[in-house]
């Protein structure tokens, strides 16, 4: 028994702390190595676990009395528990002491004997839980599951309680988890009023049914003989059992995790005839290495799957192949990779020997990664694929290479499929985010549920019953929500380290941004893996609006904390604070985004309050207008992307320097910011050099430190530096809510884009006003929001009234009507090689009509139609949020003196006038038929509604007009 009960627990302990920890967080938490407490002839096993910065799970795996289990039966209950119990809790309220968040997960091991404990009495900053080890597993498996998110979990169903509310639960957490998922991460209805004297909440027994389901379908744990073991099995499970595409869901690629913890890899790829094993070891190699040797083996893991159907078998058995990779002159990887790749092509070298096939790759195979053509992955798998024939089928070397280059044809028929990709670095922080760090946290749907509940009892006085509210007291209400929200933004701000805040936030920035760039440099690949393009891009498009939606509401936290935050002793920041704090954020500008569609006309004046005190409203306009817009262009930019991905690989390629800048632009920027281009340049080489060199993505510096830095560093004279720094620099404020001197509420409204107090503008975030104050800046932020900025300066995007120069002013307006004149060209010159005859800039007064209809664009005819296209020609800047298209929609409502208004005036007198068109001859005899059109430089919102006099095909880009119109 004693014998059984020491291995029972090992295993336990192994499973708990090896396996399902890490997956329930990745990099995120620090499992230690675990401490096992006695009490008497009993046992439980605890570890401190980090989930961020100042928040702490205490986790302690339980283990069973084996005899009590022989002598009463599995359907009796554990009773020994209650004294390891009462340790448990203790070593939580000391642990309070230290730390400001504290997560209580108790584990109970064993043979699956029920249980039960009392309710203790805990700090308030302490939460607790039990949670049978097998649920804990299951719960690991699941994609969205986390020890965070669980916390949160365990934190709302306490708050839950504290409210009057009883929840019912018969199936333990792991059931109470499945319902808070499918719910949306919410446990409150939007029925249930609080709070609430005796109220039940009941949650479906079975509510864990399909959680478990796809838990255990998505994971596929199972055993498998082992390659090199007679007779024993090992574990493994699916590689990837979660995945952003569906070419990728339930693949029967598998690992063995147990290899993991010795530095080895083994994965299997399990056909219905022929299993096949691919090993390698990273012992003794550079870390640099074993990220190469992962790529290299997970590789031919996924092709090897691909080109499944197509492998040599043997009719009546199953066979099982076993390739060993051994990666040759470690120490000359290491230096190729960090110093560049200069050797000469090699190809793998393959040994087909009795018991596995061993591949050997030397350095000069990176050369052969690091071509554009995925001739790298092609060799290996020409090379494996060609001894798995001559193993097998016994075929000679010549004949086992030809169909195996049959084989690779048949599953590499796009030469832009792969999956290593080889980037050289462009800049001095590029390496930065390759080190270990935190994945992008998006905004947590747990979170923004608890931001909607109640909301609206700020505002309104409580009732049971649920309410509509309409016409202006709807936009009333949605005012007041957003004024609600920021209040309870600042009351928790007030409480936090503003730099705590600010530094946690810009690192989710800088992994947003990393993320971003991974899928834009890998778009050409994604897009030749994957079977359907259309599912492709729906998928790119949905997670650029995740990171996007993430990305500007950490951004105004950002500089909601740097005036709002606590200035001397406030709690540092947590995780769990962010996601709270954000998804606030995101939630207020959501109720800002829909004010904004309400006032467009794009929604209905009507809300409706819950009983929970919810606000609810009708979004369709999203479905039809706002999806299918930022889908356009998102489609647009990652197809630009994949084209481009040569560029990518070339760190040479392109002009992002001062000299693609006009001459005129130069000089009105230095009239204006007091310091050059090339100035400007140079100071952000020498704030990004310096965030390279102590290896920080995130940098903290005085701003005489920084000024001193950027001179030594460069040479430049101090006024420089100065104003480079100035232009770069988000001023401190006392109060975020406030309109500082020389700026205007837009500047700081956070659903407006182009905002002067920004840190898409401004990069470096100022702590205070003195030379001793600290400043804050991201390193992937910093040069983004320069060339942000120097681009749409450069473009004249931005309105005159940011500048105090007239040079700069003039310039702004001088760019916008030469864009205007040059687009109207461009258009004609597209319409002449289909065909159409064309005139440019007609004044209507030179055809006799009053000279305030101004000019038309473009007339264009032809001989073989009666049409005459009257082209109102628009060069329009970049649109994005909701407030934006709302403008531009107001802006085109066709009436009196609006943008279509005074377009369908001109074509109304043209209409009247024919006789002054002669000159444009349409077919012989008959009259011309005045065809209204919009032509721009990109997408626009009046193409997705059908509520103005134009038709929303009588709105098209550009891009789109040479086809349109080929037949006339």
């Amino acid at each position: 028994m004693k014998e059984l009960r020491a291995k029972l627990e090992r295993w336990q302990e192994e499973l708990l702390f090896s396996e399902v920890l890490p997956r329930m967080g990745a990099a995120e938490h620090s499992v230690p190595h675990p401490e096992r407490i006695s009490l008497g002839d009993d046992h439980a096993t605890i570890a401190e676990v980090q989930l961020d910065e100042t928040t702490v799970a205490l986790v302690g795996l339980f283990h069973d009395r084996v005899p009590d289990i022989l002598e009463n039966g599995l359907d009796s209950m554990m009773q020994h528990l209650l004294a390891l119990q009462h340790g448990f809790v203790n070593r939580i309220k000391e642990l309070a002491e230290e730390h400001d968040s504290v997560f209580g997960c108790l584990v109970v091991g064993g043979l699956g004997r029920s249980w039960g404990f009392p309710v203790p009495t805990l700090p308030a900053r302490a939460s607790l839980t039990a949670i049978h080890l097998a649920d804990l597993e299951t719960l690991a498996s699941v994609e969205e599951a986390s020890l965070l998110r669980f916390m949160k979990l365990v934190q709302h169903e306490e708050w839950l309680h504290s409210q009057g509310v009883t929840i019912v639960n018969l199936s333990g957490p792991l059931n109470l988890f499945a319902f808070w998922e499918s719910n949306g991460y919410s446990l409150i209805p939007d029925y249930l009023y609080l709070p609430e004297t005796n109220g039940r909440l009941l949650i479906p027994s079975d509510s864990l049914r399909d959680l478990r389901v796809r838990a255990r379908v998505n994971r596929d744990r199972h055993g498998v003989r082992a390659p090199d073991v007679d007779g024993q099995f090992v574990a493994v499970e699916r590689l990837t059992p979660h995945g952003f595409f569906p070419s990728q869901a339930r693949r029967p690629i598998y690992a063995a995790p147990h290899a993991l913890t010795a530095r080895h890899l083994a994965g299997i790829v399990e056909g219905q005839s022929l299993r096949i094993w691919v090993l390698t070891s990273g012992r003794g190699l550079p870390a640099i290495l074993r990220h190469q040797a992962y790529g290299i083996w997970a590789a031919l893991l996924q092709w090897l799957d691909r080109a499944r159907g197509l492998l040599p078998t043997a009719k009546a058995e199953m066979l099982t192949a076993v390739v060993r990779i051994h990666m040759e002159e470690p120490s000359e990887w290491a230096r190729q990779l960090s110093e560049g790749i200069t050797l000469a092509p090699a190809k793998p070298r393959v040994a087909a020997g009795p018991s596995e096939i061993a591949v050997r790759i030397s350095p000069g195979f990176l050369a052969l990664l690091d071509r554009t053509e995925n001739d790298g992955e092609r060799s290996l798998l020409v090379a494996v694929v060609s001894a798995l024939f001559t193993r097998i089928k016994r075929t000679p070397e010549v004949e086992s290479t030809r169909l195996a280059q049959q084989v690779v044809e048949g599953v590499m028929q796009d030469r832009d499929a792969r999956e290593i990709h080889m980037f050289r670095s462009r800049g001095p922080t590029d390496h930065l985010p390759n080190r270990p760090g935190p994945v992008p946290r998006l905004i947590q749907p747990e979170d923004v549920s608890v931001a909607r509940v109640g909301l609206a009892w700020k505002c309104l006085e409580r009732q049971r019953e649920g309410r509509i509210v309409e016409g202006d007291s709807a936009q009333t209400l949605l005012h007041c929500c957003v004024d609600a929200l920021w209040l309870l933004i600042r009351e928790r701000l007030s409480k936090l380290d503003r730099l705590s805040i600010i530094g946690l936030a810009m690192r989710n920035l800088e992994a947003i941004h990393h993320e971003r760039q991974q899928w834009r440099l890998t778009a050409r690949a994604v897009l030749a893996l994957n079977e359907t393009r259309e599912e492709t891009l729906r998928i790119a498009a949905d997670r650029e609006g995740e990171r996007t939606v993430a990305a500007v509401s950490f951004r105004v936290l950002i500089e909601m904390a740097a005036a709002s935050g606590n200035r001397g002793k406030g709690n540092p920041a947590r995780w769990a604070e962010l996601d709270h704090l954000s998804a606030h954020v995101s939630a207020l500008l959501g109720l800002a985004s829909h004010s904004d569609a309400i006032r467009g006309h794009l929604a209905e004046p009507v809300v409706g309050v819950t009983e929970a005190g919810r606000l609810q409203f009708d979004r369709e306009y999203i479905g039809e207008l706002l999806r299918p817009f930022s889908r356009r262009r998102l489609d647009r930019e990652y197809l630009e992307y994949a084209s481009n991905y040569e560029d990518y690989r070339d760190p040479g390629g392109g002009n992002n320097g001062s000299s693609r800048f006009t001459e005129d632009f130069a000089s009105a920027f230095k009239e204006e910011f007091g310091v050059s281009i090339e100035g400007l340049l140079e100071t952000v080489g020498a704030l990004l050099d310096l965030a390279a060199d102590e290896e920080r993505l995130v940098v903290r510096r005085s701003a005489t430190t920084l000024q001193r830095r950027v001179r030594r560093a460069r040479g430049l004279a101090r006024s420089d530096v100065a104003n480079a720094l100035s232009f770069l620099t988000l001023p401190s404020r006392d109060r975020w809510d406030s309109t500082p001197k020389g700026y205007s509420d837009k500047d700081w409204y956070p659903w407006r884009f182009r905002r002067r107090l920004s840190i898409a503008l401004a990069p470096l975030v100022a702590l205070g006003q003195r030379p001793e104050d600290d400043i804050v800046f991201g390193a992937s932020q910093l040069p983004a929001s320069v060339s942000y900025r120097l681009n749409g300066l450069g473009k004249g995007y931005f309105p005159s009234e940011h500048f105090a120069t007239g040079a700069m002013q003039r310039y702004v307006g001088d760019t916008r009507r030469r864009q205007g004149h040059d687009f109207a060209l461009r258009v004609a010159d597209v319409l002449g090689t289909i065909d159409w005859h064309t005139d440019t800039n007609v004044e209507m007064s030179s055809l006799g009509a009053p000279a305030e209809l101004g000019d038309i664009d473009v007339l264009a005819w032809r001989r073989d139609t009666r049409r005459l296209l009257v082209i109102e020609c628009k060069s329009l800047i970049p649109r994005g949020n909701t407030y934006e298209l709302v403008e531009e929609l107001l802006a085109f409502r066709g009436e009196a003196k609006d943008r279509l208004g005074r377009h369908l005036a001109r074509v109304e007198w043209l209409s009247d006038n024919t006789r002054v068109l002669s000159r444009c001859h349409t077919r012989a005899g008959q009259p011309p038929q005045l065809t209204p059109l919009f032509v721009t430089n990109r997408d626009v919102p009046m193409r997705y509604v059908d509520t103005l006099p134009v038709p929303p095909e009588g709105f098209q880009t550009i891009d789109e007009l040479r086809e349109s119109m080929a037949d006339g």
